[in-house]
């Protein structure tokens, strides 16, 4: 603030701020990651190529393995297919820290007996 004057302050030395992304745009910082905006990712790509995908995760990491890892994209690429386990209904995952780990497995086992191409966990 250019108006503070509790104390005598001066602008020599200050330091950069960095930030590791950009969580607003117009904030005064250096963003050390940019957004990069994914085109034709492994998803798409795999679906061009007609191969057959499986995404299966808990509904804790649903959209890691979906949205984010498809560069955004809401809707499944062709050709893949989406399994949601549950999460169970804890207060905190250290009271049950295996998740849901046997009920992905089970979906892991049933995709690879449905020869996908490529499973996503």
């Amino acid at each position: 603030r250019d108006d503070f004057d509790e104390f005598k302050r001066s602008r020599e030395g200050a330091g950069t701020i960095v930030s590791m992304t950009e969580y607003e745009e117009g904030l005064p910082v250096t963003v050390a990651f940019p957004t990069d905006n994914v085109h034709k990712g492994l998803s798409e790509h795999l679906s061009s190529l007609g191969k057959r995908q499986l995404k299966v995760a808990e509904t804790e990491k649903y959209a890691h393995v979906t949205y984010f890892f498809n560069g955004g994209e809401e809707a499944p690429f062709m050709g893949e297919d989406r399994s949601l386990v549950p999460s169970p209904r804890v207060a905190t995952y250290d009271l049950h820290p295996e998740m849901s780990a046997r009920g992905v497995t089970r979906s892991v086992i049933a995709g690879l007996k449905d020869n996908y191409d490529f499973i996503l966990v």
